[in-house]
Order: C-alpha cells, then sequence, then structure tokens
C-alpha cells in the first residue's frame, strides 16, 4: 500500500514545481473553468483524499495521514458545491489576480509532497530493519 502514497508524494512534488514555475501550463492543459476541469480537479483530490485515508493504518503517523487525506476529500467536495460563476471568480483571482498567492500554494503543494514521500520512505525503512532483527533472532 505505500506504492500508492509515495505516487501522491511525487505527484505532488511536480504539481507544486509546476505551478510555481509555469502556472498557464497548467491552465493550459487541463482548463479549470469549465465543469469537465472541475471534475477533474475534483477527482484528483477525492482520489489523494482516499489514498492517504486508506494508508494511514499501515503508515507511521496515521493520524497525520488520516487529517491530510480528509482535508483533500474534503476539498474535492467543495469543489463541486461551489457554484460555476464563483468558481470561475476564484480561479481568475488565484491565476492572474494574485500571483504570489499562487507561488505560496505552489510552494505548500511541494511541501506536502516532500512530507508525504518522506514519511512513505522512512517508514518502508523502519519496516526493513524490523523485519531483519526479527528474522535474526
Amino acid at each position: 500500500m505505500s506504492k500508492l502514497p509515495m505516487a501522491i508524494g511525487v505527484c505532488d512534488i511536480l504539481l507544486g514545481m509546476l505551478i510555481a514555475a509555469a502556472p498557464q501550463l497548467l491552465l493550459s492543459l487541463m482548463d479549470l473553468e469549465s465543469r469537465q476541469g472541475r471534475y477533474i480537479w475534483a477527482a484528483f483530490r477525492f482520489t489523494v483524499g482516499l489514498v492517504l485515508i486508506l494508508a494511514a493504518p499501515s503508515s507511521k503517523i496515521p493520524m497525520e495521514f488520516q487529517i491530510i487525506g480528509t482535508l483533500a476529500f474534503l476539498g474535492g467536495l467543495a469543489i463541486l458545491l461551489i457554484p460555476n460563476d464563483l468558481w470561475s471568480g476564484v480561479i481568475q483571482w488565484w491565476t492572474t489576480d494574485h500571483v504570489t498567492f499562487l507561488r505560496v500554494s505552489a510552494t505548500a503543494v511541494f511541501l506536502l509532497g516532500v512530507f508525504i514521500a518522506y514519511t512513505v520512505l522512512t517508514g518502508n525503512q523502519n519496516q526493513v530493519r524490523n523485519t531483519e532483527t526479527t528474522s535474526r533472532s
């Protein structure tokens, strides 16, 4: 189960770098203002949330994974509940009017990805050490 959280961490790292370096590229790849773009973004948030919630019991820090997963899942739900005109205004504000906020958001996504990937990697190393210690006994 640790492969999926690692994939989420790597995706967050890459997404954070893409948003920080070239936000217009992300917008051209996925039209966030359209209904289809909203559904894709919400599906991504739902997937991230579910993976982290399901991986939480076997992770090194289960409560943190559950909290992050729940927030991601609720974020996906919020994306679907926001009216279209308000959603378009938020995306416009986020991408054109407040570039500094966009870069801060990108940094947060990047750091979240690093946190998830680091936790998964160090958790796997601890499991390998525990297995080696148990097999030696």
